[in-house]
């Protein structure tokens, strides 16, 4: 791993303005970063999604370290992060066919990850494919991220696989404070940058191996924009997996090697968790919340909820208020907060996830953080605006839900 102490020496970079007194995250130039990727090296980079923990794709040594960084399971496969659509024809060993470049010109840059078959001499390592036979491409459109994939490009580093910047189970970081509180223990330079993650969220999975094509992981790029910008019908994962009968992954793998081992991030293990339980909400409140809930979301397309994902029924203030290290989590035009109001909750302890489900995609990670930082228990969540937001709010949906499920 980089040493910090000879890595200033040794490119001249400063420490961040913004975090001086954490030595963890450091200043350096996009041809910096991309020589410690170039030397089969790990760097944290931001994009418009969240923080990504990057390797060259292609080193076997560079890419176990982010999975030994991460603490993540073998057979969590990553994305790998190109610069052009060139590097994805060299990296999977084909041209993309014909649907992958519609959605490339439509949506690259940007947050969707297309997941293309790769032929036997790909030069990604296997660590990235989880051994599988495929693996997801994306390019991101934050410009500190292209800039380093660009600079990386021009050292032989032909793609980087990254997955968020953060110890597995724990929730995305958003900013390098988050990946500096993650990795205070490593060398891993962080680079800093004034451009926000955009998104917040993670993105959106999509598999072209496979048809027709199929969300995997819930993002900013829905199922209907692709249809409105494209003309190309995709599944949702739950969809296909009825299409095909139910359980397993839809693949042209059997049901139980898909289950095993997942095409996509974000399928299989415990995901975007705080140490504090986590329970989601519906209704304005001042009911007792009961298991499960009824409403139609990522996973659970069709209604009915599941025990464990989250709760029917508004916060139950009066309880919450008992307990010093309950917290809230809002919409700003929430009927929750006239609950809150007329309860005896604590209203310091009631945090804003903004005006839309835009805002709070963006401030989630972010605040279950500031919730564990401020050693929470409990954490409250009212979903309903979520839920009322249709297609817009599934990829909240599906990382609440699995923060829940935590």
């Amino acid at each position: 791993f980089v040493n910090l102490s000879d890595h200033l020496r040794r490119t001249g970079a400063r420490r961040g303005t913004k975090d001086r007194q954490d030595r963890k995250c450091v200043t350096m130039g996009d041809v910096s970063f991309a020589a410690e990727l170039a030397a089969e090296r790990v760097v944290a980079f931001p994009t418009e999604t969240v923080y990504g923990l990057g390797a060259n794709c292609c080193s076997d040594k560079a890419v176990s370290s982010v999975f030994k960084l991460k603490g993540r399971p073998s057979d969590n496969p990553l994305i790998v992060h190109v610069a052009t659509i060139a590097a994805v024809t060299s990296l999977s060993g084909s041209e993309p066919p014909p649907q992958a470049i519609k959605l490339m010109d439509a949506f690259w840059p940007g947050p969707l990850a297309i997941i293309l078959p790769l032929t036997p001499d790909s030069p990604i390592s296997k660590l990235v494919t989880a051994g599988l036979t495929t693996a997801a491409f994306r390019m991101p459109k934050h410009p500190a991220a292209l800039n380093l994939l660009q600079s990386a490009a021009s050292l032989g580093v032909q793609g980087v696989a990254a997955p968020s910047a953060n110890k597995s189970g724990r929730p995305s970081p958003t900013s390098a404070a988050h990946v500096a509180q993650d990795f205070q223990n490593e060398n891993v330079p962080i680079m800093q940058t004034d451009i926000p993650c955009e998104c917040g969220l993670e993105s959106t999975v999509l598999d072209l191996s496979r048809q027709p094509p199929c969300i995997l992981r819930h993002g900013a790029v829905t199922a209907s924009a692709i249809k409105q910008q494209t003309g190309i019908e995709v599944l949702s994962f739950h969809q296909a997996c009825a299409e095909a009968g139910g359980g397993g992954e839809p693949s042209s793998s059997s049901s139980a090697a898909a289950a095993a081992v997942p095409k996509a991030p974000g399928m299989k293990y415990r995901h975007y968790a705080p140490k504090a339980t986590l329970i989601l909400c519906e209704g304005g409140g001042g009911e007792e919340a009961t298991e499960g809930g009824g409403k139609a979301g990522p996973g659970n397309e069709s209604g009915g909820g599941k025990a464990g994902e989250g709760r029917g029924g508004g916060i139950p203030w009066d309880a919450a208020a008992a307990d010093a290290g309950a917290r809230a989590l809002l919409f700003d035009s929430s009927p929750a907060r006239s609950s809150a109001s007329a309860s005896t909750f604590p209203p310091q302890h009631i945090l804003s996830l903004g005006a839309s489900v835009k805002e709070a995609s963006q401030r989630v990670f972010a605040l279950l953080r500031a919730c564990d930082d401020a050693d929470a228990t409990t954490i409250y969540v009212d979903i309903s605006p979520v839920l009322a937001a249709g297609e817009e709010g599934y990829a909240l949906l599906d990382r609440l839900r699995k923060a829940a499920a935590g």
